[in-house]
């Protein structure tokens, strides 16, 4: 998957509210965020506070593999928050 590919799929299903295409900081709350860090792609969840939740913390070799995880993290998020009718 590339960039396009996957700012397509994110339009397509209305997922742009969730997404951060960089590090997380104190605006980023209820967000799925993907940024390369050296050599490193990182996808990473955050809370309503913007805090990083640690247990989605992940390391990718390549932007596709990123993106693959970054649109599955995007459709939990936007399922739980839907449920809880948020």
């Amino acid at each position: 998957m590339n960039r396009v590919e996957a700012e397509a799929i994110i339009a397509d299903e209305g997922l742009s509210r969730y997404v951060r295409f960089s590090a997380p900081d104190g605006t980023a709350a209820d967000k799925v965020c993907l940024f390369e860090e050296g050599n490193t792609w990182i996808t990473l969840m955050t809370d309503e506070r913007a805090v990083v939740q640690e247990p989605t913390v992940r390391t990718f070799a390549s932007e596709s593999a990123a993106l693959e995880d970054l649109i599955d993290g995007l459709r939990v998020l936007k399922s739980a928050k839907e449920f809880r009718g948020r």
